[in-house]
């Protein structure tokens, strides 16, 4: 019988992380958060995290830069770690076919193929030879997480030897309860250093296909790049279109509540041919006042339709969970077990899932939610 409840320490951990990443202001209050209370829950030893270069569509996920490292990851792993990245195709391909938004060895791939693929790598790379031993990468275990509203932020999370317990469904899903506002903090402290630097954050967004603004509190529009103003161009006065700034007005407000959801949904703006993914992300204040960074990414690839349809059946946030297990091909009990709830509850969220999204049978939920377009 699988357990159906985290236990109470766990929750008032995850509880107390929250309020913790709150307070971070810039990248050594978060590294020391991470070291002195995520990483003890977690019973691990290091975590590095950065920006990702993510296609979703192609398969494909290469590390671009490493933000942050904290623990036993050193410079000189991280930088091992990060050229490792395109051998670790099982860990990959989980994190990007999936719907899940956190993957471990041991619970999602065997150990075994995980270190396997180091041993591909240690025989391309023999340089690393004493590096490698040194880690005992053999008894070693590994979880990760990416963002994949954005899909430009990532995070991996280890166990080194001698600790070499195996990862359960409970770090998973301490992981992705922690998850949200741990991207969120890591997403304000950068942009509020970037904000500081505001030239070069206007040269660096310039040209990037995602349409990007900078708009101030009354929604008026400071900076945006080319592609925002081919998509959207502003209201005279330099404004947001009244609809548009009602949308970002609504997820400004309920950006703090959200931060506390494991599935916390994607706002999404409609054209008349097109329909956009909205990230808003608050900067600290600068000569421009309180300011927001906002990002339309167009809603075509799979994971934003399924967002999309979900959001637009007024699914609940455990229902939304059951449907990404669905999508991955869980079995009922499976997915009672990956949630902590009983298999009761499962059946009966998959009886309200199926009258929301008005489908008949699991294979048609299936073929709705991997549906594009």
């Amino acid at each position: 019988m699988p357990k159906t409840s985290l236990s109470e320490e766990d929750y008032l951990g995850i509880i107390d992380l929250h309020s913790r990443f709150v307070g971070c202001k810039n990248w050594a209050d978060l590294n020391d958060c991470l070291l002195r209370h995520l990483l003890p829950l977690l019973n691990c030893d290091s975590m590095a995290y950065g920006l990702a270069n993510l296609d979703i569509a192609a398969g494909q996920l290469h590390p671009t830069s490493v933000t942050g490292l904290v623990g036993k990851m050193t410079k000189e792993v991280s930088d091992m770690m990060v050229r490792l990245t395109p051998y670790s195709k099982s860990m990959n391909k989980k994190l990007l076919t999936s719907a899940r938004s956190v993957v471990a060895c041991d619970v999602d791939v065997p150990r075994k193929t995980v270190h396997k693929e180091f041993d591909l790598y240690y025989r391309d790379h023999p340089e690393h030879k004493s590096l490698l031993y040194s880690l005992e990468y053999r008894k070693s275990g590994y979880m990760a997480s990416i963002d994949k509203v954005e899909t430009d932020l990532g995070m991996g999370i280890q166990r080194w030897s001698p600790n070499d317990k195996p990862f359960t469904l409970r770090d998973v899903r301490v992981m992705e309860l922690v998850r949200p506002i741990l991207f969120q903090t890591i997403k304000t402290i950068a942009l509020s250093e970037e904000l500081a630097k505001y030239k070069s954050i206007a040269e660096s967004l310039a040209d990037i296909p995602t349409g990007v603004a900078l708009v101030r509190k009354d929604m008026r529009v400071v900076f945006l790049n080319k592609s925002f103003r081919e998509s959207i161009p502003p209201e005279p006065g330099h404004k947001l279109p009244p609809d548009l700034a009602m949308a970002v007005q609504k997820e400004i407000d309920n950006l703090s509540k959200k931060m506390l959801e494991p599935f916390p949904e994607i706002p999404f703006y409609k054209l008349s041919k097109e329909t956009f993914g909205l990230s808003i992300d608050p900067v600290t204040k600068g000569d421009e006042g309180e300011c927001w960074l906002l990002r339309l990414k167009p809603a075509d690839d799979s994971f934003s339709q399924m967002r999309l349809r979900m959001q637009e059946g007024n699914l609940g946030n455990r229902e939304k969970e059951i449907c990404c297990l669905v999508k991955d091909g869980f079995s009922d009990a499976e997915m009672a077990s990956r949630l902590f709830i009983s298999l009761h509850t499962v059946r009966t969220h998959m009886k309200n899932i199926h009258q929301k999204l008005d489908v008949q049978s699991r294979a048609k939920l299936v073929a709705m939610l991997n549906k594009t377009g």
